[in-house]
């Protein structure tokens, strides 16, 4: 998989309007200061904007927690259980920048 690792937080304040989340990834420099690489900026006219940046700051973490749960298919050998992994490995696929359909 190519994406930035995890863990990704939220960097309040960034550019001229200083209410803008920032996602970063946390990256200490030699000093063991905070450098944060930018992963994306979210939207400042979104009134869900606190609510869109804590999701896209959760996505390393949600992407591997549905790689896990792909694993334990063979567990839950019922058809609900089957389609429910099946939206499961599209979003995995998803993810990879591969076809979904």
């Amino acid at each position: 998989m190519s994406h930035t690792p995890g863990p990704w937080k939220i960097f309040e304040g960034w550019g001229a309007d200083k209410r803008r989340p920032v996602i970063v990834d946390s990256i200490p420099d030699v000093d063991g200061k905070f450098v944060g690489n930018c992963i994306c900026y979210t939207a400042s006219t979104n009134p869900d904007i606190e609510a869109n940046a804590k999701l896209i700051a959760a996505a390393p973490e949600m992407l591997e927690c549905l790689q896990l749960a792909v694993d334990y298919l063979g567990f839950f050998a019922t058809p609900e259980a089957n389609e429910l992994w099946g939206k499961v490995a599209q979003v995995i696929r998803k993810a990879h920048g591969e076809e979904t359909e």
